[in-house]
């Protein structure tokens, strides 16, 4: 007999919010914040925005299903390391590199499962 899961299913339509609206949030506020002056200065408001965002969205994820997926995961340690070093350094190329970042980390891993002749 199987132990019930812990993990309830998520909404699709909150499972999407999870996923999307930190990044959506991030060139909301990245939009508003713009100055002709500073053009670092959206970014960087935007990147403050985002790495909240996303933390509040890894609380809700654990709250409403139980869980945090590997992707949230992955993304949050990211965006906080990447977004704390834009933000100290007041240069927005280290959050703009993310999504490289990113899909180097899933490529290597996907690589690595070829070499071991596992999915």
């Amino acid at each position: 007999m199987n132990a019930p899961s812990k993990h309830k299913p998520t909404p699709k339509g909150l499972s999407f919010l999870l996923d999307f609206g930190p990044l959506l949030i991030f060139f909301l506020v990245n939009r508003l914040a713009k100055s002709e002056t500073d053009p670092a200065q959206g970014p960087i408001y935007g990147t403050i925005a985002f790495m909240v965002a996303i933390m509040v969205a890894m609380v809700v994820s654990k709250w409403k299903s139980g869980k945090i997926s590997i992707m949230m995961w992955v993304s949050a340690v990211l965006v906080v390391g990447l977004g704390g070093i834009t933000v100290l350094l007041g240069d927005p190329v280290y959050i703009q590199i993310k999504p490289t970042v990113v899909y180097l980390l899933f490529a290597a891993i996907l690589f690595g499962g070829l070499l071991r002749g596992k999915a």
